[in-house]
């Protein structure tokens, strides 16, 4: 995707895919004239990084081997690249020539899984986040010396937040912009000088935002943020003020990096759905969808202790933040589906099995409210064991086994839950 520095009219902006090969291809980051390194799955099926010249030129596969590789970022000059790397000796952040021919270990990993970094106009530090991203452990910005490794804390996020994430300097090197959540799809942009001090809130939106980067003008910045509903990408001042719209619609655009000379953005553009998926354990009947929508998600099910009803969260009505809907599940009896604005995962009450409760964001106000405060517990984790049908039965989420008598395997993504001798699962698409 194309887009001069300094936009006047919505129609001077041109759309270009930079990257069209099979499967995903994420982890953008623009050199300062437009060269794009990208992270993808190699020829033996692991993450490696990969880099073009341009949308029309052919992609090189740069990194190669047993290790997995993510979240690249060009030196200023562009003669080198900085990366994550997973091996079996661990995580480490890399400095490497462009063409990687030399390479060497900068530090350990800093942060668990957030690993997208900034490198500093003058070639001399990076930008991280560090800390595991919870409220024991908050994350936090720290700057990294590219020649030795030495680290300087920047940022401390206040309590009750899960922290700083998404680093990026400006272009003249003084301040830093981030993204600071209250919790996971919960956060907003701020920006901090180098040097230290207080860091200064951009947007108020307590929205879910998917990175951030600087315009070269250095007086805006654009973001990736579901705050209309959807994930699409946003432009505002730096002191603040209304966004302003700049790619999205259908799509799910996230993580934008910007050519500081050439003016241009690359971001991931995703387009996929998530449904609910009920199919027979003891027969060979089709998977039926619960709840079937198109490029939209359906997630987060729970069934209730009677069997009747079942809550998820879904965007169909174009909230990201989700629906908890119900619906009884009794054999013929009819849909009814009622619906609450939910920022977490639906759940029953063990004591009321027929009330569905969520999280409910309220809007510009940095806190969850609560709906059937009796009903609310708190989030079970992802991938966890249920039992259900009989004691011979043993459902675990991710990619699980039903042992009843015979053995079935079937991919899934999250929970999966039994209603009677039926399962249920959410299966992701495209």
């Amino acid at each position: 995707m194309g887009r001069p520095a300094s936009v006047d009219t919505e129609a001077r902006v041109r759309f270009t895919p930079f990257t069209s090969d099979p499967g995903n291809e994420v982890d953008p980051a623009l050199s300062a004239s437009g060269r794009l390194a990208y992270v993808a799955r190699g020829a033996d099926g692991r993450a490696h990084l990969f880099t073009k010249m341009s949308p029309d030129a052919r992609a090189v596969q740069v990194t190669d081997g047993a290790a997995r590789q993510y979240a690249p970022v060009w030196s200023p000059d562009e003669t080198q690249l900085a990366f994550v790397e997973i091996s079996e000796r661990g995580c480490a952040i890399r400095v490497a020539s462009a063409d990687l021919s030399r390479v060497r270990d900068l530090v350990e990993c800093l942060s668990p899984g957030e690993h997208h970094m900034s490198w500093s106009p003058d070639g001399s530090s990076l930008a991280v986040t560090a800390g595991a991203g919870s409220f024991a452990s908050p994350a936090h910005i720290e700057i990294v010396a590219v020649a030795d490794g030495s680290r300087r804390k920047l940022t401390e996020p206040p309590p009750a937040h899960i922290g700083d994430i998404s680093p990026a300097f400006s272009p003249d090197g003084r301040q830093l912009a981030f993204v600071r959540s209250i919790s996971g799809g919960l956060g907003d942009v701020f920006v901090a000088a180098v040097d230290g001090g207080a860091a200064t809130q951009v947007t108020a939106d307590n929205a879910d935002v998917l990175g951030v980067d600087w315009e070269p003008d250095g007086r805006h910045l654009v973001f990736s943020s579901d705050r209309s509903g959807g994930i699409n990408l946003w432009r505002v001042p730096v002191g603040g003020g209304e966004p302003a719209l700049v790619a999205g619609g259908s799509a799910k655009v996230k993580h934008p990096s910007v050519a500081r000379r050439a003016g241009s953005i690359a971001y991931e553009d995703w387009h996929y759905d998530i449904n609910l998926i009920e199919r027979g354990v003891e027969d060979a009947a089709a998977p039926a969808a619960v709840s079937p929508t198109s490029d939209r998600w359906n997630f987060h099910a729970q069934i209730s202790l009677d069997g009747e009803r079942l809550a998820f969260q879904s965007t169909r009505s174009g909230d990201y933040l989700g629906r908890a809907r119900s619906r009884r599940l009794l054999p013929g009896a009819p849909g009814r589906w009622r619906s609450a604005t939910g920022a977490a995962q639906p759940t029953f009450h063990p004591g009321s099995p027929a009330h569905a409760a969520a999280g409910v964001r309220v809007e510009r106000h940095r806190r969850l409210a609560r709906r059937r405060a009796r009903a609310l517990r708190p989030l079970r984790p992802a991938r966890r064991e249920h039992r259900g049908g009989d004691a011979r039965s043993l459902i675990t989420g991710g990619s699980f086994a039903v042992r009843r008598p015979g053995f079935y395997l079937w991919p899934v993504l999250g929970s999966p839950f039994w209603r009677g001798s039926r399962l249920c699962y959410i299966q992701p698409h495209g």
